[in-house]
């Protein structure tokens, strides 16, 4: 596990809020469901597949994400829809992370302020896009991730 982790890490080096040395035996919570291993990080949820389709972090969540993401914001500030990162960056980003080039309508990115309080973030979902866009595939090439105003990942799903 240690080197599919690590390999992780250092694609979305400096966009993290922990490092490969922080996921131990210690930070191991449980192996709820089949080849998933979850760890606890301080508050971030971090889980690793590890299974016949090989060995991969499957996800990964700060606790503060969870609720940003799952609240539509008051309406008391006005809503920045800027995006720390461009889309050469995401490509670039989902290329070194999963080996595809997804095509440009493979690849959706949302400003996180038009559907939450999380101001001047960006969702990125790849892969699975029906040409209607009205829902997505689950497949195993779906690769999903939410990076916050700075540009640090808050939130991942692979």
């Amino acid at each position: 596990m240690k080197p599919a982790i690590a390999r992780w890490c250092k694609i979305y080096q400096g966009r993290l809020p922990f490092s490969p040395e922080d996921v131990t035996l210690d930070t191991f919570y449980d192996r709820p469901v089949g080849f998933i291993y979850t760890f606890m990080l301080g508050n971030i949820t971090f889980c690793v597949y590890d299974g016949p389709q090989g060995t991969r972090v499957f996800y990964m969540m700060t606790q503060q994400a969870s609720q940003d993401l799952n609240n539509p914001g008051n309406g008391a500030v006005q809503h920045d829809i800027s995006t720390p990162v461009s889309r050469d960056t995401i490509t670039s980003l989902l290329k070194a992370d999963s080996g595809i080039d997804y095509p440009p309508d493979q690849v959706a990115i949302y400003p996180t302020a038009k559907f939450s309080s999380l101001q001047g973030g960006v969702m990125v979902e790849a892969g699975g896009i029906v040409p209607s866009q009205a829902y997505r595939v689950i497949t195993f090439t779906n690769l999903d991730f939410v990076l916050d105003g700075n540009g640090q990942m808050v939130s991942y799903q692979h």
